[in-house]
């Protein structure tokens, strides 16, 4: 242990290795007659702990219900990614068949990069919603910003047919459009992370983490294989609605992350959540007291960067050193 002198193994460095594996390895310690020793230096033999996993099967498929439905918000992400390919077909010049709708090449490569800007936008808005609303919460809000751009693209389509329509009344609602629908993504690309993360455990994170970018995948070759079979580029935009829409909706069926909510002060709720996503019959007692512990400990270093912080502050600046003239 850290605060043994002895170079000698003793008792209580076992043990206390022993709980933070288990701490770790979110499992529960189990003695048993059964249990392997080893010797300790007082010569006393010491069964070494049997762990067992705290997550059921009924949890390990919540968690993996859990992870799937935030999925869809990076889906979200890549179909949004990968719409301005196939839509440009139906918006150039060049490929156009509906003069309504006939952009230059200049207000194509608009419409395709600013889905880039509005990124930088909202991925500080979606950390600073995530702390402040909860990682599902935040999660369904994105969704408002993705339903206006989507919108806004569509806007043009509702034009008349029949009225050969200068470029301006085409592309500043398509860009507008794409502008407001990156705040979303770049919400997205914050908070879906962080909620797949929290909700899952030890022993699946590290899979279940690949999600994020196996979704954004699969958005974008939703948009291109769509893209063969739909015309015009509105019905695509359409499709895009679709998977917001569906990710608002089933955010609604899965639980907010224990974790924040212990960080809101909401401790029943935690326990509730934390229970669905192991199972009904699994005992979270272990893994919940861990929760607490790091957040007690990371609020500890918190208080003591800002103190360090403010005592480095109020230090006196003293004035600098006159300039002395070097005497050859």
């Amino acid at each position: 242990g850290a605060g043994c002198a002895s170079r000698v193994v003793c008792k209580e460095c076992i043990n206390e290795f022993i709980r933070g594996m288990n701490r770790r390895d979110g499992r529960k310690q189990r003695i048993s007659p059964d249990n392997p020793m080893v010797n300790a230096s007082d010569g006393e033999r010491i069964p070494l702990l049997e762990t067992s996993n705290q997550t059921t099967r009924q949890g390990v498929v919540r968690m993996f219900v859990a992870t799937f439905v935030s999925a869809l918000g990076p889906v979200c992400f890549g179909y949004a990614l990968g719409f301005a390919s196939p839509a440009t077909a139906d918006l150039s010049q060049e490929l156009s068949t509906s003069p309504r709708a006939a952009l230059s090449p200049g207000a194509i490569s608009w419409f395709g990069s600013l889905i880039n800007v509005g990124a930088i936008l909202g991925g500080p808005l979606g950390g600073r919603c995530a702390e402040k609303f909860g990682r599902k919460t935040s999660i369904m809000l994105a969704g408002l910003p993705f339903i206006v751009g989507w919108v806004l693209v569509v806007v043009p389509s509702s034009f008349n047919s029949h009225d050969q329509l200068v470029e301006s009344m085409v592309i500043y609602p398509l860009c507008l459009g794409r502008t407001v629908s990156s705040i979303g993504l770049g919400m997205l690309s914050v908070t879906v992370p962080v909620y797949i993360a929290e909700t899952s455990t030890a022993a699946y994170r590290g899979f279940l983490g690949t999600a994020n970018q196996v979704a954004v995948t699969q958005g974008i070759l939703f948009a291109y294989v769509l893209g063969i079979f739909v015309e015009p580029y509105y019905w695509l935009a359409i499709g895009g609605m679709v998977f917001v829409v569906a990710l608002v909706v089933l955010m609604l069926f899965v639980p907010e992350t224990p974790r924040w909510l212990l960080m809101d002060g909401q401790q029943k709720a935690a326990k509730n959540s934390l229970q669905w996503l192991r199972g009904d019959d699994a005992d979270i007692s272990n893994e919940f007291s861990d929760i607490e512990r790091n957040l007690m400990q990371q609020q500890e270093t918190f208080s003591c960067n800002s103190l360090a912080s403010t005592l480095l502050c109020s230090l006196p600046v003293s004035s600098p050193m006159p300039h002395t003239r070097l005497i050859h």
